[in-house]
């Protein structure tokens, strides 16, 4: 092809090589045909590879989403567990794993790159090699200002909240040589770059907020050389970290095999009432998930995980057995940290009071851009029906951030009796015609147990009886400390053995009775 080419026009210049390029994208005569048609943000490149050029979808102008404060919230200690800070420097920054020793990684670049030898050089400029600039929000890229250093660790917080169910290492560090190359098949370390960049040689060709390589993250050998990085084009999204993260993941979800979650009206699916599927358009909600299209009029049925998982990426080993025996045992106080690994996860913990007291026990998930929507189940472990289940309803704050994601709760325990704390992630249907499933309510968690000297005793008849369908009820649960206080932590130790693998991802039982509360209906236990 003499340039990259899209939709009907991409077909015609084809002509009689439709099917060699089938092949190179991995799709018969008919799949090529139906994407290129239905797709005009899919383009074939000068030798037909097929790659996503993103539409301008972020607003240039007006306010942004939230603003951006230097340190965000307190992080739980990597040793401790207890509440203590991330920095800000030059060297701090530019030191963030979310996974070290993962042999897969995703590197977030905000230096510049020199793009030399690439398919990006044959097909935006004419084969020259140039020096990319990166990050900057403003003239100097020869150093980060404190403003823009904020910016960058909020990015690698937002995109590592997106990949911290999988055995992928996310990180602002250069990868030392050979960590994202993959030299062949028996080669089981590599990765992808993610170039944020506010250069103008491509951007002015494509006018576009991101590039990606459809598949590139295992590539080959030299094919994988060609196809990186993938581009998050600042002058696209704007210099906003939300918007950069959601861009950032959108462009590795490409290079790991996705393509965009639309609907019948839309090739980007924005979301509603909060939530929105990460291969649509997360901009403007605040909860942004892996999908499966399991929302309504959704025109991708893709398992984002399992492709994932064919292109190299695998849900980590799961930190519990999921049985309510083997749950981790509580003390009091304590707070520790914890992953919903997939759909299937439950977390089981139990503790045994010593002492009959009111406790507060609550479940916080990340800050900015969360994946995950926490549900807390509590019963005595000889009484599994008696079971006081807290799950508020999703509040959307603005654009970054919801309440209701979280979940806490002042009880009475008894001495002598071991309660189970049950966590999990939930899904949602609304009657705002948006829907969700629990498929991408994953991610980190801490979970905090203390004596409080305030009881607010939850009635298992108001959250769970199933005859209550009609009446608008609000459930006696102390949302006072529902709202996230937790970003992530730059490497999240979990103070247990790691045993067996993550569960098969199960859909929630669609036929279970609902309740309304407000304008949600939320699933009864």
């Amino acid at each position: 092809m003499a340039a990259p080419s899209s939709g009907a026009a991409a077909i015609a210049e084809l002509g009689s090589n439709l099917g060699k390029a089938a092949q190179i994208n991995s799709m018969s005569n008919g799949e090529l045909s139906a994407l290129l048609l239905s797709m005009p943000m899919y383009f074939l490149d000068k030798c037909g590879h097929g790659f996503y050029a993103e539409d301008m979808m972020a607003p240039q102008s007006g306010e942004l989403p939230y603003a951006i404060s230097p340190m965000q919230a307190g992080l739980p200690n990597k040793i401790t567990d207890s509440l203590g800070n991330l920095p800000i420097t030059n060297a701090s920054v530019f030191s963030l794993h979310s996974n070290p020793g993962s042999k897969r990684t995703i590197y977030l670049d905000f230096n510049g790159e020199y793009i030399d030898g690439t398919s990006w050089n044959k097909n935006f400029n004419n084969g020259t090699a140039w020096n990319a600039l990166g990050f900057s929000q403003d003239a100097d890229y020869s150093k980060f200002s404190a403003t823009e250093l904020a910016v960058i660790q909020s990015v690698w917080q937002r995109v590592a909240e997106d990949f911290s169910p999988f055995d992928v290492d996310v990180t602002t560090e250069e990868p030392a040589a050979g960590v994202l190359e993959r030299t062949d098949s028996k080669d089981q370390a590599y990765g992808t770059r993610a170039l944020i960049s506010a250069d103008p040689v491509i951007f002015k060709a494509c006018k576009c907020s991101g590039l990606a390589y459809v598949g590139a993250f295992d590539f080959i050998g030299a094919l994988q050389k060609l196809n990186q990085p993938a581009w998050i084009f600042t002058l696209g999204v704007g210099d906003n970290p939300k918007y950069i993260a959601e861009s950032v993941t959108h462009e590795v979800g490409h290079t790991l095999g996705l393509s965009h979650d639309g609907s019948t009206t839309t090739p980007y699916y924005a979301g509603s009432d909060g939530w929105a599927p990460i291969m649509g358009v997360g901009f403007y909600q605040p909860l942004t998930q892996w999908s499966k299209g399991q929302y309504i009029d959704a025109n991708n049925l893709e398992d984002d995980f399992q492709i994932m998982a064919d292109h190299g990426l695998n849900l980590k080993l799961d930190e519990d057995e999921n049985t309510e025996i083997s749950g981790r045992i509580l003390l009091d106080p304590i707070s520790m940290g914890g992953i919903i690994s997939s759909p299937a996860d439950i977390d089981y913990f139990q503790f045994t009071p010593t002492t009959t007291s009111d406790y507060s026990i609550s479940l916080d998930g990340a800050t900015y851009s969360p994946n995950l929507d926490l549900r807390l189940s509590i019963y005595p472990i000889n009484k599994p029906n008696d079971k006081t289940v807290v799950n508020p309803p999703l509040i959307v704050e603005s654009a970054d951030v919801a309440t209701g994601l979280s979940a806490a709760i002042t009880m009475k325990l008894k001495q002598g009796n071991t309660y189970i704390f049950a966590v999990s992630g939930v899904g949602l249907i609304s009657i705002n015609n948006v829907s969700f499933t629990n498929y991408g309510s994953v991610g980190t968690y801490k979970i905090t147990l203390e004596k409080s000297g305030t009881s607010v005793i939850v009635s298992k008849k108001t959250l769970t009886n199933p005859t209550v369908t009609k009446t608008v009820i609000t459930p006696t649960v102390d949302t006072s400390a529902s709202t996230a206080a937790l970003t992530l932590p730059d490497k999240l130790v979990l103070p247990t053995k790691v045993v067996g693998k993550a569960q098969a991802m199960i859909l929630p039982n669609l036929s279970s009775k609902w309740i309304k509360l407000g304008n949600r209906l939320l699933p009864l236990d």
